[in-house]
């Protein structure tokens, strides 16, 4: 079985990957950055494509179709009844986001 199967990945190289991603909506703008590395025999500079991550976000947060699916806060799920049975899925249902909301509130006040 190839990598390409084992991940279930929806393109075949990486050439349809780059026309998925130009298919995106457009977060912020991307910038072009030349690396060269010191002291390395490489005769051509790195080349860096990246965006301005806290523009990404504003844009991903200003976003009415993508807003509705961020998580904020914990959820308890459980997958029975009697709520014994705690179901872990996503990083909100795992005890590490309760820890750090715990840690973060003992010195600040926080509603849940």
């Amino acid at each position: 079985m190839q990598v390409k199967e084992k991940l279930v990945l929806s393109y075949k190289n990486s050439r349809a990957l780059n026309q998925t991603i130009i298919r995106l909506p457009c977060l912020t703008e991307w910038k072009r950055h030349e690396i060269e590395l010191n002291g390395s025999d490489a005769t051509e500079g790195i080349e860096l494509w990246c965006r301005n991550p806290v523009d990404a976000l504003k844009s991903l947060w200003g976003s009415p179709a993508i807003f509705q699916f961020m998580k904020f806060g914990l959820e308890k799920q459980y997958t029975d009844h009697a709520m014994k049975n705690r179901h872990y899925n996503d990083m909100n249902t795992g005890n590490w986001w309760l820890n750090k909301q715990v840690s973060s509130c003992e010195s600040h006040v926080c509603a849940f």
